[in-house]
């Protein structure tokens, strides 16, 4: 057996540690930050004390805050010219997984040519000049500690990947503080999201002895704390939970891999402008079943983790948990059947990853987005 195991990022994880971020980048001689995020983080008020004290420790803040759900390739290039224009050192990223996505091809682009596109794939991406700080606001993408971008292309109407050594995220820190205000409906879909991709990596065709367990332990963690995260508002327990949830399957899937639900998720969000969870969530007890059969053991044991005792199958633990949580079918989503065929077309298109069920087709695709349509 042969097998590689890394995370990009240094990990800072505690309530409170997010206050520390200023006094960091000084003892790294930063001079010039670059704050990146969306407008609905900076009225939630989670940016100001960051930004405090990085000025408090001397240094000067400019801040690009046109972050948008699946960020674009203009917005990436709209802040590298930001860094380039103000000389900055460090770029400092505060929300989900769209601030971040946006905060490492901003930092790409400022340190290779442009377009963002010269990237896409893997171990493109030459040089890191930049230092960049993550602070996830939401317990979902995990996006601080792995080493992908997300890009939608503006032109094309499509999402592609930049991934490699060069783009993950140096530093995150996770403080729970930052995820107590998190609205109902964003902590079902992010937290969606987390078990896709606790789920996805745990019956990937590459999951080793090191992967597993981590998925095994955070989908546990995720099932157990995201009703209270949800429906318990205040609950700092479940937050903190779900905050530590995902350092812990965010070390575990991006050296195991997503599947077919990532997959559909990226035509979904690109096609229908859905938020990266809620497209996970959809469709997610619906692709267990087309996988049940080429991960037998691996989604038995998922189901025994989660439900011990129930006789349920990982599938309608799944499908149950979104009822009591409130995730919307894709006709509830606004989206139309007539649709459905075209979403399909593009789906098949998409890498699968490691996906368990080989057997990948655009029917098998249609099958899986009528039933996710319905409920």
């Amino acid at each position: 057996m042969e097998f590689k195991f890394g995370v990009p990022s240094t990990i800072q994880y505690g309530r409170g540690c997010s206050k520390g971020i200023g006094a960091f980048l000084k003892e790294l001689d930063v001079k010039n930050v670059l704050m990146v995020y969306d407008q609905g983080i900076f009225r939630a008020g989670l940016t100001g004390g960051i930004r405090e004290g990085i000025e408090q420790a001397g240094m000067s803040v400019e801040v690009y805050d046109k972050v948008e759900p699946n960020p674009t390739d203009i917005s990436m290039s709209e802040g590298a010219a930001l860094v380039a224009k103000a000389e900055i050192d460090a770029i400092v990223a505060i929300g989900g997984g769209s601030s971040m996505d946006c905060a490492k091809g901003i930092r790409i682009l400022a340190s290779n040519p442009a377009p963002i596109g010269l990237y896409e794939g893997f171990e493109q991406v030459k040089h890191k000049q930049k230092i960049l700080v993550c602070v996830p606001t939401t317990s979902g993408t995990s996006s601080e500690l792995t080493n992908v971008c997300i890009v939608s292309d503006t032109a094309q109407e499509r999402k592609y990947i930049v991934a490699g050594k060069n783009v993950g995220a140096d530093y995150a820190f996770v403080d729970p503080n930052m995820m107590d205000g998190l609205p109902a409906r964003v902590t079902a879909d992010t937290g969606l999201d987390a078990l896709t991709h606790a789920i996805e990596s745990y019956i990937s065709l590459a999951a080793t002895p090191l992967t597993a367990p981590l998925s095994l332990t955070a989908a546990q963690l995720i099932y157990q704390n995201l009703p209270r995260a949800v429906l318990e508002k205040g609950c700092k327990e479940a937050r903190d939970n779900m905050a530590l949830a995902c350092v812990i399957v965010g070390c575990a899937f991006p050296n195991a891999g997503n599947g077919l639900v990532h997959a559909i998720s990226h035509a979904l969000g690109a096609h229908c402008h859905l938020a990266h969870g809620t497209a996970c969530a959809v469709t997610l007890p619906y692709v267990l079943d087309f996988n049940y059969p080429c991960a037998k053991k691996q989604c038995d044991t998922l189901a025994e983790t989660l439900a011990p005792g129930s006789g349920k199958t990982l599938r309608e633990i799944v499908y149950d948990l979104e009822r009591q949580i409130g995730i919307p079918t894709l006709k509830e989503c606004g989206i139309a059947e007539e649709q459905l065929e075209f979403l399909a077309e593009e789906s098949v298109k998409e890498d699968f990853g490691p996906n368990p069920n080989r057997a990948i087709t655009k029917e098998a695709i249609l099958e899986i987005l009528k039933k996710a349509y319905h409920g």
